[in-house]
């Protein structure tokens, strides 16, 4: 099947062969190293940190609970044969039923956080997911040797065909199971450029497909790298990792299905690499299907977890006044979890507020995550907007 992605890439600077990941004699003014890295490298950079947040097995066993790793696949619902503690849709498995895990129970909260950090690279659900498809077309570009980028804009347009070396042979077989005679290629129009950095933000791409406009915005140096979407229909996602402290943010919101995400670790980095560990501090919020889940905690203080869920919610969407899923009826829930996923919990972890969750929860459909420059929250909240 053809396919013609129309993509406007507006990025900076102009990059030929490799970049090096940090300069040993560039310092930043915040005192850290400074980075000098291309658009892929900058999400495979991310990508080492997302990986590696849950990576050390008394953090993943602490808040996503031990589970055994037989792979059992039943029905609609399947378990993920990757990791086994989620479902194939990116939700909390539960071994003791094999089947997804009900909201009620006590793992639930804090396995669905794991999930969403964790869950397949071939899902936008997850956070990985989120970025791969981005990182493979600009990879492909980038492969072709046409990331040339000016003020003033270079145009040029590349046909190709998905690569495992760009996309990942998952999601290559995923994509390709969708079309007939399973060939798909790509006609990409680009136009790359550098932006003033007022917001924050180096470069943007902006791209359209079937009709959707996209929009994918970069930070490829400095002690901070970043990158972030935002999408005419569906929301968007902002993704940052500071090398300075070793904190990795993420904020997902998807108006399609009322989803709204923010996460927060932190840890001991290695700049050479972007990889986490020693990871002493985890907050998380989940929004979605009449469901919210929190995490918060620290290594050393123990992780506390709360879970919520909603008797009204109507099983398909939560934007309020298309289907009668108003923000009143969030003054109701039926169920709630409140637990400690570890021998002590010092802290409060994140209850529900009702002040302001409903702003979480039922979020402005236009609001732009790019808007707010590269995350910089210092703890995870009901906050409305990403700040």
């Amino acid at each position: 099947m053809y396919r013609v992605l129309t993509v406007l890439s507006l990025c900076g600077f102009v990059f030929v062969g490799g970049c090096k990941k940090e300069s040993e004699d560039k310092k930043d003014a915040e005192g850290g190293t400074a980075l000098e890295l291309t658009p892929t490298e900058t999400i495979s950079y991310l990508d080492t940190a997302v990986s590696s947040l849950t990576a050390e097995d008394d953090v993943s066993d602490t808040i996503a609970g031990a589970i055994e790793t037989g792979l059992r696949l039943e029905g609609d619902s399947r378990q993920d044969a990757d990791v086994p503690r989620c479902s194939e849709t990116i939700g909390a498995w539960d071994e003791e039923i094999n089947s997804q895990m009900d909201r009620a129970n006590e793992k639930w909260p804090g396995r669905e956080i794991y999930c969403k950090i964790n869950g397949s690279p071939v899902s936008p659900e997850a956070v990985r997911g989120a970025y791969n498809s981005a990182k493979g077309i600009i990879c492909e570009l980038e492969k072709a040797g046409l990331l040339e980028f000016s003020e003033a804009g270079v145009e040029a347009r590349l046909e190709f065909e998905p690569s495992g070396e760009c996309f990942g042979d998952d999601f290559v077989e995923a994509i390709t199971a969708e079309e007939e005679d399973g060939d798909i290629l790509f006609d990409v129009s680009f136009t790359m450029k550098t932006l003033d950095g007022s917001n924050g933000w180096q470069q943007e791409i902006t791209y359209e497909i079937e009709g959707e406009t996209d929009s994918i915005y970069f930070v490829t140096s400095g002690t901070k790298v970043a990158v972030a979407k935002f999408s005419s229909d569906s929301g968007g996602w902002s993704l940052s990792l500071d090398s300075v402290d070793g904190i990795l943010r993420y904020e997902l919101n998807d108006p399609r299905y009322g989803r709204h995400v923010r996460l927060l670790g932190a840890g001991t980095i290695d700049v050479a690499t972007g990889s986490l560990t020693d990871v002493n501090r985890i907050e998380g919020i989940y929004s979605g299907e009449g469901n919210i889940g929190t995490l918060a905690g620290t290594k050393d203080g123990g992780y506390k977890a709360f879970g919520y869920y909603s008797s009204l919610y109507n099983g398909s969407s939560q934007e309020a006044g298309t289907t009668g899923y108003e923000p009143v009826t969030y003054a109701s829930f039926s169920g709630t979890v409140d637990t400690c996923y570890s021998s002590k919990c010092s802290g409060d972890g994140i209850p529900f507020d009702d002040e302001d969750y409903v702003d979480f929860v039922l979020f402005d459909d236009d609001m732009k995550l790019t808007a707010f420059g590269p995350l910089a929250f210092e703890t995870v909240t009901f906050a409305a907007e990403p700040k």
